[in-house]
């Protein structure tokens, strides 16, 4: 299976520390999914993993280590043939992409004023990863595009450091997402 990511300890660095490596497939264990990934968004925990910043957190785990903490796919039922109860995603979006009378769901801490009547709403994924029926209903929001998702721009596993480049430079509009097509 492609990954894209980083060598390990001493791998760290900017854009250009990242690589696609081929590794072996790794099945679910006792408490896990697996699912095959598609796509997935570069946000700013992605460049702390590749920068370093997060060194302690993967410390425990075998090289390479993988940004993508935001991901889509399918879910693969072989291991869990009933599939699970629910997906909790994380989004970020700034404030001049909302409209008037609007709503932010923001993972982390919101520190700021909002105006044109923008509430805020501080969301913790771990609050809702056992809450099907509020994930369901985005799931129904987003089906309805009563809640739209916007892709900046994509790029294939070899340009992800392009990607994480102009997410580091900031002012993107939408999600920069690296797409992941099945091996011929």
């Amino acid at each position: 299976m492609r990954v894209v990511g980083v060598g390990g300890e001493g791998a760290y660095g900017g854009p250009e520390a990242l690589r696609v490596f081929e590794c072996p497939e790794r099945h679910a264990g006792t408490g896990e999914i697996r699912r095959a990934v598609h796509a997935a968004s570069v946000n700013p925990t992605d460049t702390f993993i590749r920068n370093g910043t997060r060194h302690a957190t993967n410390r425990e785990l075998d090289p390479p280590y993988v940004p993508g903490m935001d991901v889509a796919g399918t879910r693969i039922r072989a291991e869990v043939p009933g599939g699970v109860d629910g997906v909790a995603l994380q989004h970020t979006s700034v404030l001049e992409a909302i409209g008037d009378g609007g709503a932010l769901a923001a993972v982390r801490p919101f520190v700021g004023v909002t105006a044109r009547g923008i509430t805020v709403h501080l969301v913790s994924v771990r609050n809702y990863a056992l809450r099907s029926d509020a994930l369901d209903r985005l799931r129904q929001l987003v089906e309805e595009r009563r809640v739209t998702l916007r892709v900046a721009a994509t790029y294939p596993p070899e340009r992800a450091g392009e990607a994480h480049a102009l997410l580091e430079r900031g002012g993107t509009r939408g999600r920069l997402v690296i797409e992941f097509r099945p091996e011929p």
